[in-house]
């Protein structure tokens, strides 16, 4: 799963999240998650619907997603991400980095230790 947070969130940039991420649970497969950050702003009110989906979905994410990986190029911004996620951790192993490259190594780290592969390349949207 491929997610590209750019600028300001709208409802409706949160809601196909919220609902590719269904899509993924319906299939009721293993998957990973890369999620590139190139700026991101959002409202009290998207944090608090974000963070009762994650919330909601915690068992079926366990079940399912094998690891995560969110990119952000701003070390301070990795910064905070990693010290928020020390206080309330993502359900599933991730990590917080800088660089597509420096993802698909924790993520295909994480994928073999279930039997799964990911594609030799990937590419970015």
């Amino acid at each position: 799963m491929r997610v590209n947070w750019h600028g300001q969130q709208t409802d409706e940039d949160l809601e196909r999240y919220f609902q590719a991420t269904y899509e993924y649970h319906r299939r009721d497969q293993p998957f990973v998650v890369i999620t590139w950050v190139h700026s991101y702003k959002n409202s009290p009110g998207h944090r608090d619907r974000l963070a009762r989906f994650i919330s909601d979905t915690d068992a079926v994410t366990r079940k399912h997603c094998v690891a995560g990986a969110m990119i952000h190029t701003s070390g301070a911004l990795r910064f905070i991400l990693s010290t928020v996620f020390l206080v309330k951790p993502l359900p599933m192993p991730y990590t917080v980095c800088g660089t597509l490259p420096e993802a698909l190594t924790f993520l295909r780290g994480h994928a073999t230790q279930r039997r799964l592969s990911l594609p030799a390349t990937v590419t970015w949207f």
